[in-house]
């Protein structure tokens, strides 16, 4: 918890520095945006080609969690939050919100894994430590590693929601890890261990485990990618968001995503 506040106070220390070094002009060309470390893909890519037309204007893109991106705009840190998680009702009144894409979170395990499917009930069982050797669900007798994401990300959060439940909290055994890349990469390098990650994150390193109900039907653990604003911000903001939400801006989303 102290390393995470001491995170957040450094990452706002450098993002509220960015417009000491520059004059009011500039400053009218300059885009930060902070948050969820699964909506890097997204926004690099968006950046990347919203500033092919708007050759002048700086943007800054700061990962950390979901928790960060609220904070930087009630804050005046930033000028966009990035969130991969649903808003609450109140923050729904300070905040503008605009939905840029839906992502799927994916549950990984090894290659070597030779589990080819589990149920949400199971998965709740995985990450609460009720189930923790994978023979109880067929597979050898090895203890399952646990692979986390931090409180305060939206992976989390999406996780705790759709699969853990209120009432219910993640194993203490779990190996916590800041961001889907720590998460795929520890995966990938233990034969036992289960993880969950942004699609965006997978790749030919891991395997997808599918996640089913009790009728084998797929289940598809999907949530909001959110971007979000204060109530009043400035024109090149605004461009940006109009952008994001374009028809160009989503196709381009959606070739990233693996829904």
């Amino acid at each position: 918890m102290v390393k995470r506040i001491l995170f957040y106070l450094l990452v706002i220390t450098l993002l509220a520095a960015i417009p000491a070094c520059e004059n009011n002009n500039n400053n009218n060309k300059t885009i930060r945006i902070v948050g969820s470390t699964s909506m890097l893909p997204v926004s690099e890519m968006l950046v990347e080609n919203f500033k092919k037309n708007h050759p002048g204007v700086q943007i800054f893109i700061q990962g950390g969690d979901s928790e960060l991106g609220m904070r930087s705009i009630k804050n005046n840190i930033a000028e966009i939050g990035s969130l991969s998680r649903p808003l609450t009702d109140k923050e729904k009144s300070l905040v503008k919100s605009y939905i840029i894409a839906q992502d799927s979170i994916t549950v990984i395990v090894n290659k070597k894994n030779n589990i080819k499917n589990v149920t949400i009930e199971e998965l709740q069982q995985i990450f609460t430590g009720k189930i923790t050797n994978w023979m109880q669900l067929g597979g050898p007798d090895a203890p399952i590693t646990l692979i986390s994401r931090e409180q305060g990300s939206g992976t989390y959060n999406v996780l705790k929601d759709l699969v853990i439940g209120n009432n219910n909290e993640i194993s203490s055994n779990a190996s916590i890890m800041n961001s889907s890349g720590a998460v795929r990469t520890a995966v990938s390098r233990d034969k036992y261990a289960i993880g969950y990650i942004s699609s965006a994150y997978a790749d030919d390193s891991v395997k997808v485990l599918q996640v089913v109900d009790k009728d084998n039907n797929q289940i598809k653990l999907t949530r909001p990618l959110i971007y979000i604003t204060s109530q009043n911000t400035k024109p090149i903001v605004k461009q940006f968001i109009k952008y994001s939400t374009s028809k160009e801006a989503k196709e381009l989303i959606n070739k990233i995503l693996i829904s």
